[in-house]
C-alpha cells in the first residue's frame, strides 16, 4: 500500500509506471527466494528518486534494513558499464574494469542482497523495454526511450550483467 500511494502515476525515465517497475522487480526477488526483506525493498527501489526524499524518515517508516537495502540499489545506478569492443588491448582493459568493478562493489555494498535486487530491477527494465510502444505521438513516452536509447540501455545492462557476475565470481 505504502508503494502504490507514494509512486501514483509517477513514470521511471523510460517511461514505465514506477508501480509497475517496482512490482515486477519484486516478483524476481521472490523467484530468486530471496527474504522478505529483499522483496520488500524492491517494492520501494523508486523512493530515492522522489522528490524530497529524506534517508532518515524513510529509515523511520520501513525501517533501518529494508532502507538501507533501497539506498544501497540506488547509490548503485551511479555505476555504468564500459563500452566493449574487440581486441587483445580492449579485451585487457575490460579485465582491468572487472576488477575494479569487483573492488569497488565490494567496498560499498555490505550486503549481496542490494546486488542480486539492482540486477532484478535492471531485467525488468529491460522488460519494459521490449514491450513498450514506440509510438512517437504518446506522451507516456519520453524521448529518451526511443529505439536507439534502448539498444545502448540494453548493452549497458548486459555488459554490467556479465562483469558484476563476472566479478562476484572472482570475488
Amino acid at each position: 500500500e505504502l508503494a502504490r500511494r507514494r509512486y501514483g502515476d509517477a513514470l521511471t525515465s523510460e517511461g514505465e509506471r514506477w508501480l509497475a517497475r517496482a512490482t515486477g522487480t519484486a516478483a524476481i526477488v521472490a523467484e530468486l527466494k530471496l527474504d522478505a526483506e529483499s522483496v520488500r525493498a524492491a517494492l520501494l527501489i523508486g523512493f530515492p528518486d522522489s522528490p524530497g526524499f529524506d534517508e532518515q524518515a524513510f529509515a523511520a517508516e520501513v525501517g533501518d534494513e529494508v532502507a538501507q537495502l533501497v539506498i544501497g540499489v540506488a547509490r548503485m545506478g551511479a555505476i555504468r558499464a564500459a563500452p566493449g569492443g574487440e581486441g587483445g588491448a580492449r579485451k585487457e582493459a575490460r579485465g582491468d574494469q572487472a576488477e575494479n568493478l569487483r573492488k569497488m562493489l565490494l567496498a560499498m555494498v555490505g550486503d549481496i542482497r542490494v546486488v542480486l535486487v539492482k540486477l532484478a530491477e535492471r531485467t525488468q527494465a529491460m522488460r519494459y523495454w521490449v514491450s513498450a510502444p514506440l509510438d512517437p505521438a504518446d506522451p507516456r513516452v519520453p524521448a529518451g526511450a526511443r529505439e536507439s536509447h534502448r539498444s545502448a540501455q540494453a548493452r549497458e545492462t548486459l555488459a554490467g550483467h556479465v562483469d558484476i557476475s563476472g566479478a562476484f565470481s572472482t570475488a
